[in-house]
């Protein structure tokens, strides 16, 4: 529960930080009080719900606001109020707390235990949740909350519509199915596979969210070079609300770009299977990883795979891609050493439309882009020489045609 300024427990006494504290108290089976703890920060703090293990460590839920004294330890909220689950061993001493938020409101409102030690909780937020790499967005105004905490992960969804939708009430059966209850005021609200539509000013819901509610179950994920190219093969067991992926690279494990995008198969649990090929890998190690995105804005990060590319055997000069194209396309040319690069562009009567700088480039695969912004519609041929430092040389002329 909650308490301001102080609180007394049959001659037990604990002080507040300021605002509202949690208080977390302990009776024998006789009424007799055997311990009392606060927490809490220096704003408004509440626990709305407690659970206890096998064990007989004590599991709390509720809401802290900008900042947490939990035992010794401080944490600080992603914005307003952050909702938790801390953890007590049958003494009061603080263990662990997990919390999840954004910029509004969140909280946990109620939560349950499995047979396994998962924590299930359900609450409300608002605009988007975070929860280390994952998140999820609301729909507008307060959107329902489901949780499930795992001993290694974190697993959020949303349920509700563009008004106010709260969960209240949460159970979980031998199978670990995941039953919720609470209100929406939403004219429709969307429970994944099903939308419901309110009688009147709030109407119940009662739901039930089997462990198939795991948006995408990636069960898969590979990075191979081939040919101065990087295939990347992943496959999915099951999908819920699956727009598709974003493929991102990175040459330091750090900074991830987006380099293309693959369609999802939207709701299935059928195996599929899925593959993008990075046209122009960097030289090197390269790391890539999947940005899984449901069809309501919310995403989660697959594992990072790495795949290194080595220095070419031979010449290549790829056709370029795209082709048609406008304004740009790309040609991939593979060095074997060191090699001075020239290449020209021609109208289809032989002109010369374009002719770029020779320039000095390393040993590996690299990636020429050509610019048609300032011509015209129509065919144009590409001349390429390379000539390296060893007194080898190629030169090769393809085809491109410009459509604006």
């Amino acid at each position: 529960g909650m308490f301001v300024d102080s609180a007394y427990f049959d001659g037990i006494s604990i002080l507040g930080h300021g605002g509202s504290d949690i208080f977390i108290a302990k009776y024998n089976k006789d009424g007799q009080i055997l311990w009392a703890k606060s927490a809490g920060g220096d704003y408004d703090d509440i626990g709305y719900t407690i659970a206890v293990n096998e064990s007989g460590n004590l599991f709390v839920g509720g809401e802290f606001d900008s900042v947490g004294y939990f035992g010794v330890d401080t944490f600080y909220t992603a914005g307003l109020n952050d909702a938790f689950i801390a953890q007590y061993d049958t003494s009061g001493n603080f263990q662990d707390i997990k919390y999840v938020g954004g910029v509004g409101d969140e909280y946990f409102s109620d939560m349950e235990l499995d047979n396994d030690g998962n924590v299930y909780a359900v609450g409300q937020f608002t605009d988007t949740l975070y929860a280390d790499t994952k998140s999820v967005a609301s729909a507008g105004g307060i959107d329902i909350l489901f949780a499930k905490f795992s001993n290694t992960d974190i697993e959020i969804f949303r349920a509700g519509g563009t008004d106010t939708d709260r969960g209240l009430g949460v159970a979980v059966d031998a199978a670990s199915n995941f039953y919720c209850t609470g209100y929406f005021k939403s004219a429709t609200a969307d429970f994944g596979l099903e939308t419901l539509t309110t009688t009147g000013a709030e109407d119940v819901f009662i739901t039930s969210l089997g462990l198939e509610i795991v948006p995408v179950e990636l069960v898969s994920l590979s990075a191979s070079a081939n040919d101065g190219k990087v295939l990347l093969k992943w496959k999915t067991a099951t999908e819920l609300n699956n727009s598709g992926f974003e493929i991102q690279r990175s040459i330091n494990k750090v900074d991830f770009k987006r380099i293309g995008f693959v369609n999802g198969n939207g709701t299935t649990t059928q195996t599929n299977s899925y593959a993008f090929t990075d046209e122009s890998p960097s030289d090197g190690k390269s790391y890539y990883r999947l940005k899984q995105i449901d069809f309501d804005g919310t995403f989660e990060y697959s594992q990072i795979v790495e795949v290194a590319i080595g220095t070419p055997a031979t010449y290549q000069v790829s056709e370029n891609y795209p082709n048609p194209f406008n304004p740009t396309t790309n040609v991939r040319i593979d060095l074997p050493v060191e090699s001075k690069v020239s290449y020209k562009l021609y109208n289809s009567i032989g002109q010369t439309v374009k002719t770029f700088d020779s320039k000095d480039y390393s040993a590996g695969t690299h990636v020429l882009q050509i610019d048609g912004s300032d011509l015209s519609s129509g065919v144009y041929y590409f001349s390429i020489k390379l000539n390296g430092k060893d007194g080898s040389s190629i030169v090769k002329t393809s085809k491109m045609i410009l459509l604006k």
